[in-house]
C-alpha cells in the first residue's frame, strides 16, 4: 500500500515486500520460542534460556510497533484516497486491510508478552505519535499538488465512470523555459519520444517540467488501453517498462527524468554520432 499508492496517485506499485518483512517477524519469535523450548529439553543452562526469552520479548514488541505502524499509514492513506483524489483503488484496499488486521491481530493475539503489557502500550502509542508526526510532515511539505490531484482525480473518475470512454492527459498548465524549449529542440533532433499514461502522475509531472509550449515539440505515446490516442500495441512492441519511458535514440530511459538528466542523456546520444 505504502508504495503502491503514492504510485497510484503521484504512480509503482508493489507492496509484496513489506509484507514478506512482516511475515518474516511474525515467525522469528515462533522459531526463538520453539528453540528455547528446545535448549531447555536439553538442559541448556539458565542463562541460555534467559537470553533466548529476552530476544522473543524483543522481537514481539518489534512486531507490535511496525504492524502499528502499517495500520496507522493505511488509515492516512485510505483518507488521502477517498477524502482528496475521491477514488478507488482495489490494491490499495487489499493492502491497507491486510495492514490493519495485522495490527488487530498483533494486539488481540497476543503478541505483546503479559509481562511486557505497559511496555507494549507505550511502544504502540510512540508509533501512532511517531508515524502520524511523519505523515503530517510529509502532507504540508511536499508543496502545493492541489491542482495535479484534481487534474488526476477528474481523469480517474472519467475513466471508472464509463470503461469505453477514451480519456485524454491531464492539460499541461506550465509554461516552457528557454532552456526547456532547446532540449526539446534537441530532443526533436533525436527523433526522441516519450511514453506514458494518462492517469500517471509522474508522466504529467514530466510534461509540467518541460512546460506546454516544450511539449508540443515533443511526440507523446499514450499507452493506456482507454487512453485517448492510445497505442498500446507500440509500447508493447518497444517493451515500456513503465511510465513514462524515453525513448532517445532508439534507447529506452525509463523514469520521470530532470531537465539535467535529460540533457546528459541527449549528449551523450550526440556524442556516439
Amino acid at each position: 500500500f505504502y508504495l503502491y499508492l503514492p504510485t497510484y496517485l503521484l504512480t509503482g506499485c508493489v507492496f509484496i515486500p513489506a509484507y514478506t518483512l512482516v511475515a518474516g517477524l511474525a515467525v522469528v519469535p515462533l522459531v526463538l520460542s520453539k528453540s528455547s523450548g528446545n535448549n531447555k529439553e536439553e538442559g541448556a543452562n539458565v542463562g541460555d534460556a534467559n537470553a533466548d526469552g529476552d530476544v522473543d520479548v524483543v522481537n514481539r514488541l518489534a512486531l507490535v510497533t511496525l504492524t502499528t505502524a502499517m495500520a496507522t499509514v493505511s488509515s492516512f492513506l485510505l483518507s488521502l484516497l477517498f477524502g482528496v483524489l475521491h477514488a478507488t483503488c482495489p490494491y490499495c484496499l487489499v493492502s491497507a486491510g491486510l495492514s490493519m488486521t495485522l495490527g488487530v491481530l498483533a494486539w488481540a493475539g497476543g503478541a505483546v508478552p503479559p509481562s511486557q503489557t505497559t511496555r507494549g502500550a507505550q511502544l504502540g502509542a510512540y508509533s501512532v505519535l511517531a508515524t502520524t508526526a511523519a505523515a503530517l510532515a510529509v502532507f504540508f511539505t511536499v508543496g502545493d499538488t492541489t491542482n495535479d490531484i484534481s487534474s488526476l482525480s477528474s481523469a480517474l473518475s472519467v475513466a471508472q465512470a464509463n470503461d469505453s470512454t477514451l480519456v485524454s492527459p491531464p492539460a499541461i498548465t506550465t509554461t516552457s523555459s528557454k532552456e526547456s524549449l532547446a532540449l526539446a529542440k534537441e530532443l526533436k533532433q533525436l527523433d526522441a519520444k516519450m511514453y506514458g499514461a494518462f492517469w500517471c502522475s509522474h508522466c504529467y509531472e514530466q510534461k509540467q517540467t518541460f512546460g506546454k509550449e516544450a511539449m508540443q515539440q515533443i511526440p507523446y505515446i499514450e499507452c493506456a488501453k482507454d487512453g485517448l490516442n492510445s497505442q498500446t500495441a507500440l509500447c508493447k512492441e518497444h517493451k515500456v517498462p513503465g511510465y513514462p519511458t524515453w525513448e532517445i535514440g532508439g534507447q529506452l530511459y525509463p523514469g520521470e527524468q530532470e531537465i539535467e538528466e535529460l540533457q546528459e542523456i541527449v549528449q551523450q546520444q550526440q556524442s556516439q554520432k
